[in-house]
């Protein structure tokens, strides 16, 4: 029983992170040409990315945390993904941990 109901909130979750994925890809798409606008702005050299510098000389250290690879510069994708509103990452991360919550062994 205990499955069952696990799974039914993995199902409800799921659906819900649905409709605000939905709705958050029309948020993205509104904001993605003032994000683009931002980032061309910010990318002095032109080479796709931000580098540490690029975001330091436009005081814009804070958008260092969209770098998700981790590689020391960001880019377009990653920026559009940490802007991002945050019920979408939060519906992911929801979904996530009732995931692995129905796939642990239940001890007892």
């Amino acid at each position: 029983m205990r499955d069952i109901l696990a799974f039914g909130a993995i199902l409800l979750i799921t659906a819900s992170g649905g409709a605000l994925a939905a709705n958050s890809a029309k948020t993205t798409a509104k904001a993605q040409p003032t994000v683009s606008a931002r980032f061309a702005a910010l990318d002095t050299n032109k080479d796709g990315f931000l580098s540490r510098a690029e975001l330091k000389a436009g005081k814009a250290n804070s958008y260092i945390r969209a770098d998700t690879n981790h590689d020391g510069k960001v880019s377009l994708a990653e920026l559009t993904r940490r802007m991002a509103p945050k019920p979408v990452r939060v519906a992911h991360a929801k979904v996530v941990k009732a995931t692995h919550a129905a796939a642990t062994p239940k001890r007892g």
